[in-house]
């Protein structure tokens, strides 16, 4: 029930409603964890996005992680050096935005 809260399409909702649900731990004994380099968010095992929407812990450490290598990080699908390549990357992310430019030119 309380993951319905994050299911939002309105970014600024699904931060209060993460917000929430960190409060919520306090009350229900929640496993969440917060990563003390990135502020990446697991609650119960599932990562989520500041926005408040489910995240993926391989696209993080494509985007994030894979970026910092911090040694506090806390993305259990975090290797050091490994690119998930059927993820979002900042290659693919520039790759998409070149094609979408491109054609304006």
């Amino acid at each position: 029930m309380l993951y319905e809260y994050l299911e939002t399409k309105n970014s600024i909702r699904g931060v209060y409603h993460i917000k929430y649900l960190l409060q919520c731990h306090y009350k229900h004994k929640m496993d969440t964890k917060k990563c003390p380099r990135c502020q990446a968010t697991w609650i119960e095992g599932v990562h989520y996005w500041a926005t408040g929407k489910k995240g993926d812990p391989e696209t993080l450490s494509n985007l994030v992680c894979g970026m910092v290598e911090d040694p506090k990080c806390i993305n259990p699908s975090h290797i050091k050096g490994h690119i998930y390549g059927d993820k979002d990357t900042w290659k693919k992310r520039r790759s998409f935005i070149d094609r979408q430019v491109k054609p304006n030119i």
